[in-house]
Formats: C-alpha cells, structure tokens, sequence
C-alpha cells in the first residue's frame, strides 16, 4: 500500500486531485501546495490545465466559501473577506463573492435567533463585530 500512495503523491495530476478531495482550493493555494513537491514548470502546467477544465475557479471557490462561512458558520463579511484574501483570491472576485451571499443571507431571521440567544442589546452588538459583522446593518432593527 505505501508504494501505491508514494505513486500517487509522485503525480503532480493526482496530488491536486488528492487535495481537491479535502476541500475546494484557490488557484493560489493549489500553486503553493503543489510547488512543495513539483518543480515551477510542471505546477504552473499543471494549474493551467485544471483552470482551463474548469476544476481550478477562484469565482466558484469564492462563492462556495463565503457561502459556507456566512450562511453555515455565520461568519461576517469582514472575516470572510480577510479568509479569502489570505487564500490569494483577487479582491475583486472576494467582494463579488460577498455581496452574492449577502443579498440572499436572511439578516432577518438570524436577527432574531440573536434577540433570543442575547437579551441585551449590547451583547448582541458585541457578537455581531466579534464575527465580523458590521452592527450597524441591524441597528433599524434594535
């Protein structure tokens, strides 16, 4: 079996497959993993290969994440905005992503499972910004 998994690893193909299981990747993180063990030609061949068949999509990955992060985590759009940055998805393609989420997040309901969980309105405040959530986009609410 350990030569069977040291084949693999040897490909550069299959180790980008082997980490597009874990989790979806930026094209920045797919570079940085696969230039550990594969020389700058074969990444940057390989990279554009998986961008060309669309399985390396900063776009996608963006939405994907921020997406997961505000509706499932219900991480603010200031922290998911620093994640994907410091995934090295473009700051163009992160906002798009952001502002794609946010006008489907219903800021309505998670108001009110806050205004049940927090009895103060202090405290609310406090886990919105400790969230990365701007409090102000509820204070028509309080």
């Amino acid at each position: 079996m350990g030569s069977f998994r040291k084949k693999r690893a040897s490909d550069p193909y299959s180790y980008a497959k082997i980490l597009m299981r874990y989790r979806p990747r930026s094209v920045w993180e797919m570079r940085k993993r696969l230039s550990e063990r594969f020389p700058d030609d074969v990444v940057e061949k390989v990279i554009s290969e998986l961008v060309d068949k669309g399985i390396l999509d900063d776009e996608r990955f963006a939405l994907m994440f921020a997406r997961s992060e505000i509706e499932v985590k219900r991480f603010g759009p200031r922290i998911v905005r620093r994640k994907l940055l410091s995934l090295g998805v473009d700051e163009g393609i992160v906002d798009r992503a952001i502002d794609e989420v946010m006008k489907d997040f219903d800021l309505d309901g998670f108001l009110k499972d806050l205004k049940r969980r927090f009895d103060d309105h202090r405290k609310i405040r406090e886990y919105l910004y400790r969230r990365g959530f701007d409090p102000s986009m509820f204070e028509s609410e309080s």
